[in-house]
């Protein structure tokens, strides 16, 4: 069995140029520049912090998206309940472990997206390309 420790970068992650102490932030790769967190962008995230890893899609901080928002958006509108779905929380020791953990959540399978506001004043959605 492989026990090679687990890297996200391995699977399509790339890692943003944040991190506090031992936690470090990732998303997944998309072909362009996304070392810095987009607001915006829906897509896939990682945190690792030793072993420990959690796994969403959503926004990378859907609190920050709904405090722009305030006022913009219908009243009980949530961000994070609307967009945030969490994939995994819990330990990923190694390559092996998570071969069969991000098989299983087909973590790849979501298409990013950014959210703007048109012409028209209305907030939309548009599906970004991978490169």
């Amino acid at each position: 069995m492989n026990k090679e420790k687990f890297d996200p970068r391995d699977f399509g992650f790339r890692c943003f140029e944040l991190h506090n102490d031992t936690l470090h932030f990732f998303e997944l790769d998309l072909g362009f520049d996304n070392t810095k967190p987009d607001l915006h962008r829906l897509n896939t995230y990682l945190t690792q912090d030793g072993d420990f890893v959690t796994i969403w899609w959503g926004f990378f901080d859907a609190g920050m998206v709904q405090f722009e928002m305030e006022g913009k958006v219908p009243e009980g509108f949530n961000f994070k309940e609307q967009y945030d779905t969490e994939m995994f929380r819990g330990f990923i020791e190694n390559k092996a472990e998570a071969e069969i953990i991000l098989k299983s959540i087909r973590f790849d399978e979501r298409k990013a997206q950014s959210i703007f506001w048109d012409d028209e004043n209305r907030l939309s959605c548009e599906v970004l390309k991978r490169k």
